[in-house]
C-alpha cells in the first residue's frame, strides 16, 4: 500500500485534530468512564498515526520491522506535543536522509572510455593446438588465412609444421600465403648461406673458421626447419658436418661438437653421436644441454640402462620442467 503526501497532509491533519480533541475531552471529563473511553480513544489516534508514520519512514529508507514502534511511543506519552514532536522530527529526518540505512541510487562519474576499440589483429595470439584445429577443421576461409598469418609470427621452428599444413589446404588464398611465409623463410636463410659462401674465398685464415661456423650453423637449420626434404636434405646434412669439421680443425668449441652429434643422430649413426657429444662436454658444455641426446643415442643402440644413466644426470630441476618431465617419468626417474 503507497501512500501519496496529500494522503499524509490528510491523515496528519485528522490525527492533529483527534489528537487535541482527546486532550480536550480528558481536560473537561469529571468521570472516571468518560476518561478512560478518552484514553481508547487516544490510543487508537496514536496507532492509527504511527501506522501512518511508519509507511513514511519507509518510503525514506528505512526498512527494520516494528518502525513504528518509536513514534506509537512518543506520541501516546505526549498527547498533542508528541505528535507535533514526531511529525516535525519525520519531516526533518525525511529533508535531512536521517533515517535513509541505504541508498538506492549513488552519483558517479562516467567511466572513461577509449575512443576507438584496440585492434585485435595486432595483438592476436593462438595456442598451438587452436591453430592446428582451425586449418584443418574451420570451413571459414578467413579465419584459416588469419591462422597463416598468426602462424608467420611464431618461431619459425614452430611455424613450418603450420605452414606445411595450409600448403595442402583447398583454398587459394590460404595455399598461397602458406607458401609465401614458408618460402620466406627459405629464401632469407638460402641467402645468408650465399652471402658466406661468396666471402669464404676472400677471407683471410683468420676469419676463414668464423664463416665455416656460420654455414654449418645455417645449413643445419634448413634441416632443422624440415625444410630440406629427401636428397636435398642429405646434403644439407653434409654440407653442414663438413663446414662444422672444417672450424673444429683450428678450434675446439661445445656447441660445434654438439652440432655434429646432432648430425649424426639425423643419419641414425649413434655412436658417432655419442663421440661428439662426449666430446662437448669435455670442451665445456653443460650436462642437461647433451643428456637427452646422449640418451637419444644410447636408445637407438639399445642400451636401456645407458638411457636411464644419461637421464639421471639431468638436475633435478630440468626433470621438474617441460619437456623433461615426461620423459623422465616414464623411465621413473621423476
Amino acid at each position: 500500500m503507497l501512500l501519496g503526501n496529500h494522503s499524509y497532509a490528510i491523515f496528519g491533519g485528522i490525527a492533529l485534530a483527534l489528537e487535541l480533541g482527546v486532550c480536550v475531552g480528558i481536560a473537561r471529563s469529571g468521570s472516571t468512564g468518560a476518561a478512560l473511553s478518552v484514553v481508547v480513544l487516544h490510543g487508537l489516534v496514536v496507532a492509527a498515526s504511527a501506522w501512518i508514520a511508519s509507511y513514511w519512514l519507509r518510503d525514506s529508507g528505512v526498512q527494520q520491522r516494528h518502525a513504528w514502534c518509536f513514534p506509537a511511543t512518543i506520541m501516546f506519552c505526549l498527547p498533542a506535543i508528541g505528535l507535533l514532536g514526531v511529525a516535525s522530527a519525520l519531516y526533518l529526518g525525511r529533508r535531512l536522509s536521517l533515517f535513509a540505512t541505504e541508498r538506492p541510487m549513488q552519483r558517479t562519474e562516467p567511466p572513461r572510455l577509449p575512443h576507438r576499440p584496440p585492434e585485435l589483429e595486432k595483438n592476436l595470439k593462438f595456442a598451438a593446438g587452436g591453430l592446428g584445429d582451425i586449418l584443418r577443421h574451420s570451413g571459414d576461409v578467413a579465419k584459416r588465412v588469419l591462422a597463416v598469418t598468426a602462424a608467420s609470427r611464431m618461431s619459425e621452428r614452430d611455424a613450418i609444421p603450420f605452414l606445411k599444413l595450409a600448403m595442402s589446404d583447398p583454398a587459394d588464398e590460404v595455399r598461397l600465403l602458406a607458401f609465401s611465409v614458408k618460402d620466406k623463410i627459405e629464401t632469407g636463410i638460402n641467402e645468408k648461406i650465399k652471402k658466406n659462401l661468396t666471402e669464404l674465398p676472400t677471407v683471410d685464415d683468420r676469419s676463414r673458421p668464423t664463416v665455416h661456423r656460420a654455414l654449418a650453423f645455417l645449413y643445419w637449420e634448413l634441416v632443422y626447419l624440415n625444410i630440406a626434404e629427401g636428397d636435398l636434405r642429405n646434403f644439407m646434412l653434409s654440407e653442414a658436418d663438413d663446414h662444422a669439421a672444417t672450424c673444429l680443425a683450428s678450434s675446439s668449441e661445445a656447441s660445434l661438437h654438439t652440432l655434429r652429434g646432432r648430425i649424426a643422430l639425423e643419419r641414425r649413426n649413434a655412436s658417432v653421436a655419442g663421440a661428439h657429444f662426449r666430446a662437448a662436454l669435455d670442451a665445456g658444455a653443460d650436462i642437461e644441454s647433451v643428456a637427452t641426446y646422449l640418451a637419444e643415442a644410447a636408445f637407438i643402440e639399445q642400451d636401456f640402462a645407458a638411457v636411464r644413466s644419461h637421464l639421471e644426470r639431468l638436475p633435478l630441476h630440468f626433470r621438474a620442467t617441460a619437456p623433461y618431465h615426461a620423459l623422465c617419468r616414464s623411465w621413473g626417474l621423476a
